[in-house]
């Protein structure tokens, strides 16, 4: 009789020790359910950027003119102003027939050297140099007159990059900004503060007018186009930085981040988040600058799949 209880009670101890194992399983297995998953990173030092972008158009430093003489009737126009030209490229024609004309019925009408070009050469006025024209000073059917024909902006050499600047954008810049032109194919180029010239808008009277001119290389910024520049500025070096998608705002409008630390649970230990308030010292669009030793080689949730508060727990994931 003995024998069969003390059997009855050791399979009842063997059921409820079997019961809590797989109790405690459905437990760990519902605990990783509900945990967090999450990205973590740690304080670096660095600087801190503040960029700001404006935009600027390329302009011919030099101009080389082209003249032309009096009374030649111009037949057509192979060029707009904009358009670049190489050297040789036909400019506009002389109508030749109603020159010879004229010449065959007014006997005092001097040949000149530029009228026989023009009978020699069908008519033809050349570019005398490559780049961009600038302004045309002819028209189809009509005369010319004596003086400037075209004016052709050098687009090879150095050429000016003018930007104008809002009152936000000039209050950003210091003495050891930064201005970083794109120059297309992920290449730039920087230049410092003795390299631009800022000054008053020609004929502005309001504090807003303000333009950024600097001279750069033509073989690189085309006459016409337009090139962004980015005022870069440095911060101090800062030991404790992360990305700003680590800090976090309370309801009390203080910053916050969340660190990871191991915590003692029915489960044994466990990773939850713990809050800690931090002082921002700088910030720009992708990292902030915090203060505290104590942040030290701590790991810093970055990202997580759910809401989570102090206490949450939580699961690194790679």
């Amino acid at each position: 009789m003995n024998s069969d209880k003390s059997n009855k009670w050791g399979r009842i101890a063997i059921l409820f020790f079997e019961f809590m194992i797989v109790l405690t399983i459905f437990s760990r297995a519902a605990s990783n359910a509900i945990r967090a998953k999450v990205t973590v990173t740690k304080p670096v030092k660095q600087t801190i950027l503040h960029n700001q972008e404006i935009y600027g158009s390329i302009s011919p430093k030099d101009y080389f003119i082209q003249y032309v003489d009096a009374g030649l009737i111009v037949k057509s126009v192979q060029v707009v102003a904009g358009q670049r030209v190489e050297k040789g490229d036909v400019l506009f024609t002389v109508d030749v027939k109603r020159l010879k004309d004229e010449i065959a019925k007014n006997d005092a009408i001097t040949v000149s050297a530029e009228m026989k070009k023009y009978l020699d050469g069908g008519g033809k006025y050349k570019a005398e140099k490559s780049g961009l024209v600038s302004r045309i000073m002819v028209e189809a059917g009509e005369r010319t007159t004596d003086g400037v024909a075209v004016m052709i902006a050098e687009a090879a050499g150095d050429v000016y990059l003018t930007a104008e600047l809002s009152w936000d954008a000039l209050s950003a810049i210091r003495d050891d900004s930064q201005f970083i032109l794109n120059a297309g194919s992920n290449m730039e180029m920087v230049y410092n503060l003795s390299d631009v010239v800022i000054g008053m808008k020609e004929g502005a009277s309001y504090e807003d007018a303000y333009t950024l001119t600097m001279t750069v290389p033509g073989e690189v910024f085309p006459v016409g186009s337009s090139v962004s520049v980015l005022i870069s500025n440095k911060s101090e070096t800062f030991s404790y930085c992360i990305p700003l998608r680590c800090l976090r705002m309370n309801a009390e409008g203080q910053y916050f981040v969340y660190l990871t630390e191991e915590q003692d649970t029915v489960l044994g230990k466990e990773l939850v988040a713990k809050e800690m308030i931090v002082t921002v010292l700088d910030k720009n669009s992708r990292y902030a600058a915090i203060e505290g030793s104590y942040l030290s080689g701590r790991p810093i949730i970055e990202s997580v799949n759910k809401v989570i508060s102090d206490g949450s727990r939580v699961k690194i994931i790679e």
